[in-house]
Order: C-alpha cells, then structure tokens, then sequence
C-alpha cells in the first residue's frame, strides 16, 4: 500500500468512525472564518498556513467565504492556531505578496499614485514595494490586499505604468488569478515553465501565423488576453536568451 493510498484508507475509517458515532464529518465553515478574520489582525497567511498544515489559499477561501463546509480535521486545525502577540504598527512579514500586488496593478495600467490613494497610504510606499521591498508591516499589508480587491478588475489609465511593467516583465492580475500563488514566496513566476512555453508557442503561431485576433487566440486556448499576450511576451525573451 502507497502511503497516498494509506492516508486514504485512514480517512475513510475516519470517516467511517465518525457516522457510527454521530459526528457529522464536514461542518459549517463559519467559526473557523470568524477564528480566521481574527488570526488575520496579526498573522499573514502563510504564516497562518505553517502554523494550521492547511494550505493558504484554501485558508483564503474559508476566509472569503468562498467554502461554507470543512472536514472536522481542518476545523481543528484552523481553531488551534493562536493568535501571534500583537506589535505597535503591527508585525514585520515578507513582502512578497504585496510587492506582486503593486506590479500586477500597474501592468493593469494603475499609477503608484493611484494605488497609494486606493490603499490609504503613501506613493513613496507604493514604490518601494514595486522596487522589490523585501519585509513590510502586516498592516499595510492588510491595505495594499484592500487596494488589490478594489482596482484587479478594472483597467487604469497610466500608459507609463503599463510601459514599466512590460519592459520589467511583471505578471498581471490574470496570469495571478491563474496560478493562484500570488502570496506564495517559495513559487518564482521567472522560472521556466513547460505551460508558459506551451501556451506562447501556441499564441504565436494562432495571432502570428494564422492571424487571429489575440482576444479569440485567447479563447481558443482557454485563457485571458492579458495572460495569453505575456505568455507570448515572455517566451520571445526566453527565445532571445537561449
């Protein structure tokens, strides 16, 4: 027996364990969102993640109400984790997020001065993130995820903001609403990938060579404009460097 096929035979007498018992295997999602919100004042995500086992972005959708119904262990696990002791101006995390936040913005065509203004708090702030900010304070954290909710679906006005991240290749909303590790440090979006390679190749061939117009391009291959358009982007500068 494989040790996937272990775990799911453990799960099962769980499972099995707790309906002769009366104990209901998946349970409202509600407490352990309300426990969340609270861990949330003074814990990142992936903080929160390395603390409960459970990954960050299924903790996000407990969160955003997304998933109303959870097994019993993950209940248990998110209802353990304790709160981290509180900070004036809130504890130092990776900035990582963030810094994707702002550059996926301004490939949008969102001015750091804009940014800033969704995000309560200064442009010099907006740019030290876009230049790559390593830590920050979770608060401001909790402001530039506001910002992101507020201005990732909707198209801004900067010309020079979409001129500076396409010459510095930074990933747009679409590309990070398709991978969904945008809060993700140990996930390196320049790193060479088959799918990326695959879906440029095929951009060109179908806007280049067979001349479709890049919005039908995109749904033929099942993607977003924006994301097809850096795919091909970006597999011209892998061809340049190779």
């Amino acid at each position: 027996m494989t040790v996937t096929e272990l775990h799911r035979y453990r799960n099962r007498k769980r499972r099995d364990l707790n309906r002769h018992l009366g104990i209901p295997n998946r349970l409202p999602a509600e407490p352990a969102r309300q426990h969340l919100q609270n861990l949330r004042a003074t814990m990142s995500w992936n903080h929160i993640a390395t603390e409960s086992g459970c990954s960050a972005c299924s903790l996000r959708q407990i969160a955003d109400g997304r998933t109303t119904r959870i097994n019993g262990v993950t209940h248990a696990k998110i209802m353990a984790v304790q709160p981290a002791p509180t900070r004036d101006g809130g504890f130092y995390i990776d900035a990582t997020g963030s810094v994707r936040r702002v550059r996926a913005l301004m490939a949008r065509g969102h001015a750091q001065h804009a940014i800033a203004a969704a995000a309560q708090t200064t442009q010099t702030r907006i740019a030290l993130l876009a230049a790559g900010q390593q830590r920050m304070r979770q608060k401001l954290a909790d402001k530039i995820d506001h910002a992101y909710q507020q201005l990732s679906h909707k198209d801004g006005t900067s010309t020079r903001a979409r001129n500076i991240a396409s010459a510095r290749c930074w990933q747009d909303v679409s590309y990070w609403e398709d991978v969904d590790r945008i809060d993700d440090p140990a996930f390196d979006p320049d790193a060479r990938d088959s799918r990326t390679e695959a879906l440029g190749a095929d951009g060109i061939e179908l806007i280049e060579i067979q001349r479709y117009k890049p919005e039908f391009a995109a749904r033929r291959l099942g993607v977003q404009e924006d994301t097809l358009t850096q795919a091909i982007r970006r597999y011209k500068k892998q061809l340049e460097a190779a």
